[in-house]
């Protein structure tokens, strides 16, 4: 079962899009954990931990694989699931 990790921030319109995409799309039978870096400080220093060139949200991380933003997962996307 395949593990999705993302570090979103509140009132993020690209976070609720990635979200959204990864229900729609590949989410379905796996695991995803959203990690907010408004509540918890700590989510911020191991997000930087992780990936030291993090600026923006959302990041995502698939199997522990740091995929991007939101235009890269859109990318991912079509790249693993694409018939051809």
């Amino acid at each position: 079962m395949k593990l999705i990790e993302m570090y979103t921030k509140n009132e993020c319109p690209w976070c609720e899009k990635a979200i959204n995409l990864i229900k729609e799309t590949i989410g379905k039978g796996r695991v995803t954990i959203v990690y907010n870096l408004n509540t918890r400080i700590e989510h911020k220093e191991k997000l930087l931990e992780r990936y030291s060139e993090a600026k923006t949200v959302p990041q995502i991380f698939i199997d522990g694989k740091h995929i991007g933003g939101y235009e890269d997962l859109v990318e991912y996307i079509d790249n693993t699931t694409s018939l051809g």
